[in-house]
């Protein structure tokens, strides 16, 4: 654990030495064209971050998982297109669909999720993995971990508290 500490306090100090140095070799403290660039890709970092935790669901304890279970950790989120793409625009939208057709490109996931909900009989696992929105679904996330770290029972969302795993 100490060597990754010092890596990251190594890696700091150059990434401040760097800043500091271009900056003074031309009159200046700082460069604000670094500034702006660590800035931007700090927030990059952040979303793709909260991008991976909107993708699960996170409900594993460290077991083995069965298919249908796997689909059902897995996220899709077909609502609000417009705000989605911004966030997701490579497939994070319909991941638990990845999951289950890993080889279908990215820009066919759309209609694939939309031919299966029309398609497939309303008792269906699939439409167990659709969630209302990123924001709605860490927030989730968040409860069960409160949840898990008070030592009290996993308490079930709504909307995963009808799932009816099939045995496989």
């Amino acid at each position: 654990m100490r060597i990754v500490l010092l890596q990251e306090a190594l890696c700091f100090a150059w990434c401040v030495w760097f800043l500091i140095r271009g900056g003074i070799l031309r009159d200046q403290w700082l460069d604000p064209f670094w500034l702006i660039a660590y800035a931007v890709g700090v927030g990059i970092l952040v979303l793709n971050e909260v991008r991976t935790l909107g993708a699960h669901r996170w409900t594993n304890d460290g077991g083995e998982m069965s298919f249908s279970e796997q689909l059902l950790d897995s996220v899709n989120y077909p609502n609000h297109a417009w705000a989605s793409e911004l966030w997701g625009p490579i497939g994070t939208r319909f991941h638990a669909l990845h999951h289950l057709f890993p080889r279908l490109p990215y820009h066919n996931l759309g209609k694939a999720h939309r031919r299966l909900t029309e398609g497939l009989p309303a008792d269906s696992i699939y439409h167990q993995t659709s969630a209302e929105s990123l924001f709605s679904e860490i927030a989730a996330l968040w409860r069960r971990s409160r949840t898990a770290q008070r030592g009290d029972v996993i308490a079930a969302e709504p909307a995963e508290s009808n799932r009816a795993v099939p045995s496989t």
